[in-house]
């Protein structure tokens, strides 16, 4: 219900919606603080997660 009344692009499911960078910042905006902090620290996994994601990483760690 939280994801369906808080978002201003369209997901196939609220967890796609929960690992979605955009609406995690949107959620940042959101007036309650847990939900703040929570969104803060799921976009920095994501974030992290991406960033290590490429493929010039993924052939250094092959390597190692």
């Amino acid at each position: 219900a939280f994801v369906a009344g808080h978002r201003r692009r369209s997901y196939s499911t609220p967890d796609e919606a929960a690992l979605a960078a955009d609406f995690l910042v949107e959620c940042l905006e959101y007036e309650d603080p847990q939900i703040r902090a929570s969104a803060a620290r799921t976009l920095e996994q994501v974030l992290a997660t991406a960033a290590w994601d490429q493929p010039r990483y993924r052939a250094r760690a092959a390597v190692t």
